[in-house]
């Protein structure tokens, strides 16, 4: 029978482009600069380790962490499957908790008894229909004294969204029809990422433009990928992405 959804044509467009998207691909070097500010901060094997999602950052987390625990939406088959295979080819344990950033003014929720020295929230924040206050809030309380946070995101004034915009384009895409991939809801800017830590005492202690994204597709894209990566060298503030590293302020 034909599905009477006037919106199941557009569920089906939005979950054949996602099929399509490459994530590890389009991420690879990104991992790695993850993985890189993170044993620069907490170099120790020791540390405890929260990755807000689940994905491939996860795993390379545990490669150097003996204890991760990542946190998000249920764990797929798929994702159960490959957990179950790092930890038999690996001595670190890797937990998951069960909560949604979207519920974040509820930190009662999550019934959580430990806390983390450090807390990897990457490409997440632009996906949350939450207020980003209360999703950093919540973060905070998971944290121990001396944690930080990793929080990346992409740059929402980048040199390509600047450039739509004054040829008459949208650069920002629309709501979709899937919530469980609901897209960019809000993109910052540097500034929006240090006024928002500073609302919940958290206090900034490095903020990096970079351009660690992909460049795949056809070759238009590439050779405007290319363009805007030499120019964000030059101007880091027009690069794709951005990290920030938060951590509590000294009086909590």
């Amino acid at each position: 029978m034909r599905d009477p959804s006037p919106f199941r044509a557009i569920l089906d467009r939005e979950n054949a482009i996602f099929a399509e998207h490459d994530y590890d691909t389009y991420h690879f070097n990104r991992y790695d600069y993850v993985i890189r500010k993170c044993l620069t901060y907490r170099p120790s094997p020791t540390t405890t380790v929260l990755d807000v999602g689940r994905s491939t950052l996860t795993l390379k987390l545990c490669q150097h962490y003996r204890r991760v625990t990542s946190l998000g939406f249920p764990l797929t088959s798929e994702e159960k499957e490959a957990s179950a295979r790092l930890m038999a080819a690996s001595t670190a344990m890797l937990d998951h908790l069960e909560f949604d950033l979207n519920d974040s003014r509820m930190v009662d929720r999550l019934d959580r008894d430990g806390k983390f020295d450090l807390i990897v929230f990457a490409e997440t924040i632009e996906h949350l229909v939450a207020p980003p206050e209360c999703a950093l809030n919540f973060l905070k309380s998971l944290l121990v004294s001396d944690g930080i946070i990793i929080c990346q995101t992409p740059n929402a004034v980048a040199l390509h969204k600047r450039i739509k915009i004054l040829c008459g384009y949208n650069p920002y895409e629309r709501l979709r029809i899937n919530s469980l991939e609901p897209g960019h809801i809000r993109e910052y800017t540097k500034l929006e990422l240090i006024e928002i830590g500073q609302s919940v005492r958290l206090q900034v202690i490095e903020h990096e433009y970079r351009d660690y994204f992909g460049g795949e597709g056809s070759k238009i894209r590439r050779m405007s990928i290319a363009a805007s990566k030499a120019i964000s060298s030059v101007i880091p503030s027009l690069s794709r992405g951005q990290t920030i590293i938060y951590r509590k302020a000294n009086d909590e």
